[in-house]
């Protein structure tokens, strides 16, 4: 997913431990979505985005793949993305800061979906505002449950101390907080 210069002052991390908060909140959403197995590696360290993906996720398809099928993955992409984003705001606003608001921070990140989701997907207005207002119920849903606030903790400690995790072993660690 793309920034723009607005969401990087607004949803920059303040620190160590807010970024390894914000990729265990981007873990929890992957297993909200089934989607844990797409994940390569993750790790605080990396440069770019925090969450590298397998080779499937990036894979375009080819001329025997239908049109409709590859707008399909597009989609699919766009909506894991775009969870893993709003995911990592709210475990880092809900749970581990007690409960500040988020909603500057989930606007300064809606303009960047809304343009991903137009310029990749083809998105129309009020499809984007569909899109938006699942992916927002879904993950208020998972984050807004305080008691998911000692697994959060957990997740992040280990991310801290790991650095990096493979997909499988990422997974693992979820499975043994009983997050999967």
């Amino acid at each position: 997913m793309k920034k723009n210069k607005t969401s990087n002052n607004i949803l920059g991390y303040r620190g160590e431990d807010d970024r390894c908060h914000g990729l265990a909140g981007m873990a929890i959403s992957l297993a909200g979505l089934d989607a844990l197995d797409r994940v390569a590696s993750v790790s605080i360290d990396y440069a770019g985005p925090m969450v590298r993906f397998t080779g499937e996720f990036y894979y375009g398809g080819s001329p025997s793949v239908s049109p409709k099928a590859t707008w399909h993955r597009l989609i699919e992409n766009y909506q894991l993305t775009s969870s893993l984003a709003v995911g990592n705001v709210l475990a880092r606003c809900l749970l581990r800061d007690g409960g500040t608001d988020p909603t500057d921070m989930l606007n300064s990140l809606f303009e960047t979906i809304r343009a991903e989701g137009a310029e990749t997907c083809r998105l129309e207005e009020d499809e984007l505002d569909n899109f938006i207002s699942n992916i927002l119920s879904r993950s208020r849903r998972i984050f807004g449950n305080p008691r998911l606030v000692p697994v959060l903790n957990d997740l992040a400690e280990i991310i801290r101390r790991e650095r990096e995790l493979s997909g499988r072993a990422l997974a693992e660690e979820m499975h043994m907080l009983r997050l999967i």
